[in-house]
């Protein structure tokens, strides 16, 4: 059993499957280190759904700025 799963992973599906571990964990590393740094800044994250259909709106808030007059 072992053997015919070895045998049939050939290797464009050994590619594709290192392409994926490459791809996914870099965007996931990349929008959690946008959202530290937007946390940091003193922003903040709404996510909103506003429509019926499940789509999600992402919302960044920025950092309050004081205005001297």
């Amino acid at each position: 059993m072992q053997a015919a799963s070895v045998r049939a992973f050939n290797g464009e599906q050994a590619m594709k499957l290192h392409s994926i571990n490459i791809i996914i964990p870099t965007i996931v590393f990349g929008v959690t280190l946008l959202g530290l740094a937007v946390l940091w800044r003193g922003g903040s994250f709404a996510i909103r759904s506003s429509s019926p259909d499940s789509s999600h709106e992402i919302e960044i808030i920025g950092p309050e700025k004081e205005v001297t007059q």
